[in-house]
């Protein structure tokens, strides 16, 4: 079997709580690709943790716990065998989200009420909502 996957990118979702993995397909004779996680980075151990279909190139990795690093390496598989891995890459989920605000202070006939959170996600990355309510 040659050669089939250039690359892994792993990118985060804004749920604090995924991680998203793209490779390249540069095969034609691909039965699918195993995905493998392993904790951290380094770590001896790796897991398969899913197979996609031949020409899927992607896989959402779901239920992770925040503010944690995953490393992942993709190969591709057919009856012949597998291929060598593309990878070790590895990506870190986000900060969870701070929990609701709370006021005990503030009462439903208020004139106006605002509420303004703003979390960083990434160096240079900033979310930011705000909620203004008016009885």
């Amino acid at each position: 079997m040659k050669y089939l996957i250039a690359f892994i990118l792993i990118t985060a979702s804004l749920n604090a709580a995924s991680l998203t993995l793209t490779w390249t397909d540069n095969s034609n004779n691909e039965a699918g690709f195993a995905v493998e996680r392993s904790p951290g980075t380094g770590s001896p151990t790796w897991v398969e943790i899913a197979r996609v279909a031949a020409n899927v190139t992607t896989y959402k990795d779901e239920g992770l716990p925040a503010s944690t690093a995953f490393s992942y390496r993709v190969r591709a598989f057919n009856a012949g065998g597998y291929s060598q891995y593309a990878g070790p890459v590895t990506g870190t989920t986000l900060v969870a989200p701070p929990a609701d605000p709370t006021n005990p202070n503030v009462k439903p006939d208020d004139p106006i009420v605002t509420v303004s959170i703003g979390i960083s996600v990434a160096p240079g990355v900033r979310v930011a909502t705000t909620t203004t309510r008016t009885p």
